[in-house]
């Protein structure tokens, strides 16, 4: 996905995907440290910014869980891509392209 595609989802003069990715980090390290402070400050700047209601617990939980999820899927089809490459390069004799 090329910068100017993520836009239609995400404007970047609001949010750009670092900060996504900030977030997405931030939650990981909230479930390591067993701490959301920082993933609850992250999500009511973004609502200040946006002029939504402040998160509520509930919503920071979920944001962790959802952003867990999408990690763990990111990271099972990325593994599944190599996999699947390796496999067909070996079966063709090639090097294994992604």
């Amino acid at each position: 996905m090329s910068l100017s595609s993520f836009t239609q989802y995400a404007p970047l003069d609001l949010y750009s995907p670092s900060d996504w990715a900030e977030l997405f980090a931030l939650c990981a390290k909230a479930v390591e440290t067993e701490d959301n402070t920082q993933v609850q400050k992250w999500l009511e700047e973004y609502s200040n910014t946006q002029g939504f209601l402040e998160p509520t617990q509930w919503d920071v939980n979920h944001i962790i869980n959802e952003s867990l999820c999408f990690m763990g899927k990111f990271a099972e089809n990325w593994h599944d891509n190599l996999n699947n490459a390796t496999k067909a390069a070996a079966c063709n004799n090639t090097q294994a392209v992604v």
